[in-house]
């Protein structure tokens, strides 16, 4: 549900041609503070070198995932990018069961099995909307380098819990704050060339009305809670992959995530979806009751 809460307000921000990325980079520095403020109440800094290298990997996965993210929203959507970038979760999953021995039986197999199905059908669009959708050259290498970034970070978060003292989830998380930062400052001084006639932080400043002012609060309120978000979804993501098999872990989380904004991309945005999409959001409901009988 955090998940899906990111990619709604990333769609959201989007959408109504806001500053895109001085409130994605806001929402860094917020998630490096709240990392850093758990980190202290846990007792310090305590790392080793899997905790640094794996940190380091998720947070270069989350800033260029999200600057992929934008590209990808204004062509096919909250739901279509989603699903795409999701397709990632077979990486993870079976490098769960085949490097970490996390093994599945009987239903559990088979709910995992829907789950993945389900990512291809869930948030596939009408072929009439297929069909409005201009891609540039760069639009499928930018898709194969989107999953290859979630699958490592994902990964990458499976492997630190596998390999890393228990106890160093909060160092883990600041690390990858820290290392989305700097990618996200980079982001932010060449936005100008991806985000053309945004709607700037710097306008607000300027101008200095009432209503600029106004939009610059919200500008911020949207990164401060981007933040907070963001830093909670990762926490609960490695205090899940330390109790729960990652061969449950990622398929469940994928395929909730997909189906959820496939939803809001819907009822929000008028994202139409034909049959094949109801139909994996059956599978996914359906591999979901599965995984956790």
């Amino acid at each position: 549900m955090l998940s899906c809460g990111l990619g709604f307000v990333a769609r959201f921000i989007q959408s109504r041609n806001l500053d895109f990325f001085f409130i994605t980079g806001l929402n860094y520095v917020v998630g490096f503070v709240g990392a850093l403020t758990w980190m202290v109440l846990a007792g310090g800094w305590q790392a080793d070198t899997s905790t640094i290298v794996f940190g380091m990997v998720q947070g270069a996965h989350y800033a260029l995932t999200m600057l992929g993210s934008y590209l990808m929203f204004q062509r096919v959507g909250l739901g279509g990018t989603l699903t795409l970038i999701n397709m990632a979760v077979i990486v993870p999953t079976v490098a769960s069961s085949m490097l970490f021995n996390d093994r599945l039986m009987g239903h559990g197999l088979a709910g995992v099995a829907l789950l993945v199905l389900s990512i291809g059908f869930v948030g596939r669009r009408s072929q009439q909307q297929q069909s409005d959708v201009r891609l540039e050259w760069w639009y499928w290498p930018l898709v194969i380098g989107l999953i290859a970034l979630y699958g490592a970070g994902q990964t990458g978060a499976k492997a630190f819990e596998e390999i890393s003292v228990r106890g160093h989830q909060p160092t883990y998380v600041v690390i990858a704050f820290a290392t989305a930062v700097p990618i996200a400052f980079i982001n932010f001084m060449v936005r100008s060339r991806i985000q053309p006639d945004l709607r700037s932080w710097r306008h607000a400043v300027s101008y200095g009305s009432r209503v600029q002012l106004r939009n610059l609060a919200v500008l911020v309120l949207l990164g401060i809670g981007f933040g907070i978000t963001n830093v909670s979804q990762l926490s609960f993501l490695v205090l899940a992959l330390r109790d729960v098999p990652g061969t449950l872990v990622f398929p469940i989380a994928t395929a909730s995530l997909v189906l959820f904004a496939s939803l809001a991309g819907s009822v929000f945005w008028r994202e139409r979806y034909g049959r094949l999409t109801v139909f994996g959001g059956v599978m996914a409901i359906i591999g979901l009751v599965l995984v956790n009988v």
